[in-house]
């Protein structure tokens, strides 16, 4: 093969290995991860204001806990096993309302009812934290896309803990916290209905 062939050949072999998202695409897709993951940052505010309102006792804190953040990772883990990266749009916009569903079913029962409505919500945020990360995996730096993706999480989830005890909880309960959480699943659907259909090949 001559020269010339190669560097004709160069730039198509590039292509098949950048993430083929345009940077919308991108911050939608990272963006549904950051939704995903807010509860990691909010669960002391959100379980802690069900324990005091009766609704948890001090050890079903901590295996709610558990309980979300095991079926979250378990889920994220099975996604990428096993989700195909086509069709993406239509099953984020499932996931997503499904999270979101989760959120306003979290308003409606205590004690181990609790445990089971927020072991279902983490297995919705794992799927949801499967598309963040497909993204990471196909960029061209990925370092780069899961530093900005870290960096943004945790700003959120800084910013909503610190803004709904002062602001949504004294005046409508921690259902009301869980309502907002519900409502940016909500909004996260939209934006995934107008994000990326499907990933390149791994």
């Amino acid at each position: 093969c001559h020269p010339p062939t190669l560097q004709k050949l160069r730039p198509k072999v590039v292509s098949a290995v950048s993430s083929g998202l345009s940077r919308r695409d991108s911050a939608i897709s990272l963006g549904v991860g950051v939704a995903a993951l807010l509860i990691a940052g909010l669960q002391p505010v959100i379980l802690g204001g069900l324990e005091r309102e009766g609704r948890l006792t001090s050890s079903q804190i901590g295996l709610a806990a558990t309980v979300e953040l095991l079926a979250l990772g378990l889920a994220c883990g099975l996604g990428a096993a096993f989700l195909k990266p086509d069709r993406v749009r239509l099953k984020m916009i499932v996931i997503c309302l499904g999270h979101g569903a989760t959120m306003f079913a979290t308003t409606l029962v205590s004690g181990y009812g609790v445990i089971a409505v927020r072991g279902l919500a983490g297995l919705f945020a794992g799927l949801m934290l499967w598309m963040a990360i497909s993204t990471i995996a196909r960029a061209d730096r990925p370092e780069r896309a899961s530093g900005v993706f870290v960096t943004v999480q945790t700003l959120a989830q800084l910013i909503l803990a610190a803004a709904l005890p002062a602001t949504v909880v004294p005046r409508f309960g921690i259902n009301g916290a869980l309502a907002a959480l519900g409502v940016i699943s909500l909004l996260t659907a939209a934006a995934a209905a107008i994000g990326p259909n499907h990933f390149t090949q791994l």
